[in-house]
């Protein structure tokens, strides 16, 4: 009997009973009520006679979190209820008695399952029965100290008997890394295999790499470079060359390589056949280079820059796979990491005896316990009953399980594993635990296996609206390929279209001398134009949300936004933004609790009370708000004697401020006390009366973000309750946490939350946090940041053995550490992939893409690429793709309706600008309020006035001077300029060049440079003209790009992008004063380029784009014209840098030439006598006529 009507793939679900099932559920589409409802359908009174209780000992559901049992539970709870309201009368004393026994319901973890297993068994198993789990925190210090240990000894012991291997890799590795190393082989000692190799050889690990690099890793490898477009494009275009005699060989060998490697079966030979064959130019016999392909092997040229361009992409497909390292680099690698690992195991079996003494297991060991007990021959009697005693297994999220988990649902499942005993839920897609364990191809094994009638779909959404759905759909169908189940939306779409929007920030203005902006400063621009989009979405009263109660549409609040981040890190940029908007937020989760400030406190107050001689610590919690004593206090204390020596008992020194002096005093009391009940009192007492003695907790709530600094505070002192319920004592827990504050990974664990899910705040949190969650308005943040490296330097798989990174090995070709690392990069793209998915599905109503971006065409991170793959990004529109062999992919909108909006977001000025911006906001805000004007803003009086000159409009028409001798004064003959009458504006076509210029980006990224420049340029040109022509702006464009590109191809450019410091439109104000008294002056001006090189030398550069046309006699002409013009930018740079410019050149765009204009002490004093001869002019105190001539 159900209370609502189930979706065909619903009533499949719950249908099949004589085949076990594997439920493919994509993301939103219900698959908690499906379990709901199955484990319902098991214990329905009117299906069987047998009682309730006992049906219901026979069913099993494990949940991949706390959270989802809890969940579950309840859904049971609320469906059998609703159930005996709605039963006839005589089946409700059947449904009493199930809810009743429903406390006993086998709804749990995995890791609680097996808790309850090991505990029934634990005499079989030879455990103590009153064993206690162990906090996976406690676990990491009791894993900490027994590596220590073993450490130490083992090199105490290579000392004495000089082991060399041991002794080199503590001196190369240094003893914290190679420590890590360790931990990171003793944590994977319960792993397949690892007691094997621990008998094996090394000689055994360098056939493993070499076998795993033939048949795993060049073969994925070649499949990549196949399939990629650069090498179909290649093999296109090399058919169109007419090599001459002598690259003829060259490209034959070319050729037969791409032949060799599109073999079926290709292995290495092939692959490493690519590498010296498929380049831009070969070594000659003499030493020298010869570059390929030329523009006389091509018909049309073109071709020529295309294969090049093809060439250079696969080259670097084929190098991104490294071949090898030599015999003797891989042997001496894999000694290493066979020697660690013996240490990593005697360190994993003194942690499995400390374990055993105090009488604990952590978490790995009940999944290692349960399996032996399921799994293992002498306990075959034991696991047959258990098996039997379960009809019915179902398992929550089974794309997250990892293989010990799998072996365990295989055991208990046994001889119903494929008639109906196993309910299986999962979705590959959703699979983003890899760092757990979890391998998402399990799932889809298990599935394979099964009877089709059990390989069941669950598509139908009912989160989404179809505009978000339509976009998931479309962009992962051609991602995830035929395995890919379309989801379909249940909703009806009640706001408005396009549900997604791009929200990309363009990247700020370096600060200072910099070339490019900063990691953080980009964020925090990306951070503030998306705080200034959620205020313009909270602000308005358009709807763009559905209402959970009414079912209507509604403005958004606060409440409906979750911000999405690949990890905690930098989310304090994102916060900040929030908070200058006005916007109400919390985090959800974190990892940071060991970093807090408050906790640093506790713990040196905590070293202090236990210790005699940690200065530092004493040092510490004396300058803390515990204490406040001032650095002057300390260092007259420190004075005096050591302080950890002289605590508790220390004296306010002589001559110290009053205040500091009863400071010093408290402090000392309050030492005194603490040190006298610390080892009489519980830790947690111990903090606590230190907090009131102090007032601890009042200080950190007059601090910023006080509230949630107490609820640290607090949740500290709840740790050290449960550390006094062990019967640990106070240098214990000061060891605990000592550690976990130094450590250059702590525990993962979550600063305190003052905030409920309740509360109408944004959420911040990570991809992960948010799986299993949904929010009616998702922004996906800093999505171009890359995903983070494997940053351990050892690692164990059961096929490559145990691995470690040595520090010398880059460059020599892959190891065993390389090769885990190719495998791992692959694995971590995918899953980057599966994470997108996540995160974009927790979107219900509206779902915002964000990022800093430099170039549209050149995406960062696999988040980026894979959007670019399938949407314009500056545009949102869709990519054209053909891909019959993708079912999938005919899921995609064929609606004219648009999947995706971009919102434009202005360009953020410099640090400079900004802070000057900032400033005089600050300045408004002041005066709007009645208050003082700051000097800045103060009126000018008329004495201190100055006349402000521009270089380019001096006297209201003066763009360049002529020399300022009393020859050069006189009208010219003839006009030294002469403009086209074409219809582009002059100013404004050299204003759009200018800026071209000063936007080009110098530096090389791709290592196809001037390709990628000159494609910067037509881009640029085409996005600029608009601002600066009013009529025929695209001809304008067109003509800027060829003058643009012709001068990046130029020796000079080059210098300029290859200079140590560059600054283009550099703006200048330079206060003069002329002979005569006056009024003082300030010239301002632009320098369009200004560079200097390696050695220190500055050269200033001004463009001119001038028509030209009466040959040389016009050119030199035209520059004595400018001869002015450059000088003064001279004088400019020697009065406010202290810099003479070695060189002033000028460069004329069209013709491609170069001018240089001397520069020396004759020079200077004519450029100063024409300025003041100007200034004379211009003022009207000289009436003899001077030569203004507006050259544009």
């Amino acid at each position: 009997m159900s209370l609502q009507p189930y979706t065909d793939e619903q009533s499949a679900a719950l249908a099949a009973r004589a085949v076990s099932v594997a439920l493919d559920a994509g993301a939103g589409c219900g698959k908690t009520f499906v379990l709901t409802e199955r484990f319902l359908a098991y214990l329905d009174p009117g299906a069987s006679a047998e009682p309730a209780e006992q049906r219901l000992k026979q069913i099993v559901a494990i949940t991949f979190t706390e959270a989802a049992a809890s969940e579950l539970r309840a859904r049971i709870r609320l469906r059998c209820q609703q159930r005996l309201a709605a039963a006839e009368p005589a089946d409700r004393d059947g449904w009493r008695h199930l809810i009743r026994a429903l406390d006993a319901a086998r709804v749990s973890t995995i890791h609680s399952f097996c808790a309850g297993l090991v505990r029934e068994y634990a005499v079989e198993l030879g455990i103590d029965p009153a064993f206690r789990v162990l906090d996976p925190a406690d676990a990491t210090v009791l894993l900490g100290q027994a590596i220590d240990e073993t450490l130490r000894e083992a090199l105490a012991n290579a000392m004495d008997e000089n082991e060399v291997l041991l002794l080199r890799l503590a001196a190369d590795l240094d003893v914290t890394r190679l420590r890590d190393a360790i931990e990171c082989l003793a944590e994977a000692a319960h792993e397949t295999g690892f007691a094997a190799w621990l008998k094996r050889s090394p000689q055994q690990s360098v056939e493993a790499w070499c076998r795993v690099y033939a048949t795993e890793i060049v073969p994925d490898a070649l499949r990549t470079v196949r399939e990629s477009a650069c090498w179909q494009n290649l093999k296109e275009l090399l058919p169109l060359m007419t090599p001459d005699d002598e690259r003829a060989d060259f490209i034959h060998e070319m050729r037969s390589a791409i032949a060799a490697a599109e073999k079926k079966g290709a292995g290495v030979e092939a692959f490493d056949g690519l590498r010296p064959t498929v380049q831009l130019e070969r070594k000659t016999d003499r030493g020298g280079k010869k570059r390929l392909f030329l523009d006389r092997h091509f018909a049309d040229t073109a071709d020529r820059a295309k294969i090049a361009e093809e060439v250079k992409a696969v080259r670097k497909l084929v190098e991104d796979t490294p071949p090898l390292a030599d015999e003797q680099t891989l042997l001496i690698a894999a000694e290493a990491a066979h020697r660690l690992q013996k240490i990593g195991a005697e360190a994993a079996r003194r942690f499995r005896a400390a374990k055993r003494r105090r009488g604990v297991l952590d978490n790995d060991d009940l999944l290692t316990e349960a399996q032996r007990l399921l799994t293992d021959p002498p306990h075959q009697p034991l696991a047959d009953d258990i098996s039997q005693s379960v009809q019915m297994l179902m398992v929550d999220e089974f794309q997250d399980t990892d293989p010990v988990q799998t072996k365990i649902v295989r055991a208990i499942a046994g001889a119903t594993h494929d008639t109906g005993g196993l309910f299986l839920v999962g979705d590959f897609k959703q699979s983003i635990y890899r760092f757990r364990g979890a391998q998402p191809r399990v799932f889809r094994e298990i599935r394979e296996k099964l009877p089709a009638a059990g390989r069941l779909p669950l598509s139908m959404n009912f989160r989404s609206q179809p505009g978000v759905i339509d976009f998931v759909n479309t962009l992962f169908a051609p991602a995830f390929g035929t395995a890919y189940q379309p989801l379909r939306a249940r909703r009806l779409q009640l706001t408005e279209r396009p549900c997604v929007e791009f929200l990309w920030t363009p990247r700020p203005d370096p600060p200072g001398d910099r070339q490019k902006p900063s990691a953080d400063q980009c964020r925090r621009a990306e951070a503030r134009s998306i705080a200034a989009r959620l205020q313009e979405l909270l602000s308005a009263e358009t709807p763009a949300v559905v209402d959970d109660r009414s079912g209507q549409p509604r403005a958004a609040r606060p409440g409906d936004i979750a911000l999405l981040f690949r990890s905690h890190s930098d989310m304090g940029l994102y916060e900040d933004a929030l908070r200058e908007q006005g916007i109400d937020y919390y985090v959800v989760g974190g990892q940071a609790f060991y970093s807090q400030q408050e906790v640093y406190d506790i713990v040196n107050l905590l070293r202090t009370v236990d210790s005699r001689v940690d200065e530092i610590a004493t040092l510490a919690v004396l300058r803390s708000p515990l204490f406040a004593l001032e650095d002057e206090t300390l260092l007259r204390l420190g004075q005096q004697g050591s302080l950890a020596g002289q605590t508790p008992g220390f004296k306010a020194p002589a001559g110290i401020d009053p205040t500091q002096a009863a400071a010093v005093e408290r402090a000392a009391a309050t030492l005194t006390r603490l040190k006298a009940i610390k080892d009489r009192v519980p830790v947690a007492e111990l903090i606590t009366t230190a907090i009131e003695a102090t007032g601890y907790d009042a200080a950190l709530l007059a601090d910023f973000l006080g509230q949630r600094k107490l609820a640290n505070l607090e949740k500290l002192i709840e740790q050290a309750r449960q550390h006094d319920a062990t019967g640990g004592d106070l240098a214990g827990f000061c060891r605990r946490l000592t550690r976990f504050t130094n450590a250059t990974q702590p525990p993962k664990e979550a600063p305190a939350s003052t905030t409920t899910d309740a509360q109408d705040v944004v959420r911040l949190m990570t991809f992960h946090a948010s799986k299993g969650l949904e929010f009616p308005i998702v922004v996906l943040a800093d999505l171009d940041r890359k995903g983070n490296a494997r940053g351990q330097n050892a690692a164990y798989t059961p096929d490559l053995g145990p691995v470690l990174k040595l520090p010398d090995e880059d460059g020599k070709g892959l190891t065993g550490d390389g090769l885990y690392r190719l495998r791992e990069k692959r694995e971590e793209e995918q899953e980057d992939l599966r994470l997108l998915y996540v995160a974009c599905t927790r979107a219900a109503d509206r779902l915002l893409l964000s990022a800093c971006l430099e170039d549209f065409d050149a995406p960062q991170g696999v988040f980026l690429k894979q959007i670019a793959s399938r949407f314009d990004l500056a545009s949102g529109a869709l990519r054209a793709t053909n891909d019959p062999a993708n079912p999938a992919a005919a899921s995609e909108t064929a609606e004219a309706e648009p999947l995706v909006s971009v919102t434009p977001v202005a360009v953020e000025t410099s640090g400079r600008r900004e802070a000057a911006r900032r400033g005089l906001d600050r300045a408004l805000d002041s005066l709007g309020k009645g208050g003082p004007a700051p000097a800045s803003l103060a009126p000018i009086s008329l004495k201190q006035a100055e006349t402000l000159y521009s270089v380019s409009r001096l006297n209201g028409s003066l763009q360049a001077f002529a020399d300022a001798d009393e020859t050069a004064l006189a009208e010219p003959a003839t006009k030294p300029t002469v403009m086209r009458a074409n219809a582009i504006d002059p100013l404004g076509f050299g204003t759009l060049v200018h800026a071209i210029l000063e936007h080009i980006d110098p530096q090389d990224k791709t290592g196809a440079y001037h390709t990628q420049s000159a494609q910067q340029a037509a881009l640029l040109a085409a996005e600029l003209a608009p601002r600066y022509l009013l009529k025929n702006a695209e001809a304008a464009a067109d003509e800027a790009t060829k003058l643009t590109q012709q001068f990046l191809l130029s020796p000079r450019w080059e210098a300029m992008r290859r200079s140590v410091r560059l600054e283009r439109e550099a703006e200048f104000l330079l206060r003069w004063k002329t002979p005569k008294a006056g009024p003082r002056c300030l010239l301002q001006g632009y320098l369009d380029a200004a560079y200097c090189d390696e050695s220190g030398n500055w050269r200033i550069v001004d463009y001119k784009t001038n028509h030209l046309e009466d040959g040389p006699a016009s050119l030199a002409q035209a520059a004595e014209l400018y001869r002015f013009q450059l000088s003064l930018y001279a004088l400019a740079m020697e009065r406010s840098l202290g810099i003479s410019p070695v060189e002033l050149v000028l460069c004329f765009l069209r013709p491609g030439v170069e001018v240089r204009i001397t520069w020396d002490e004759a020079a200077r004093a004519r450029a100063v006598e024409a300025v003041n001869l100007a200034i004379a002019a211009s003022s009207g105190e000289d009436s003899r006529p001077l030569n203004l001539i507006a050259l544009v």
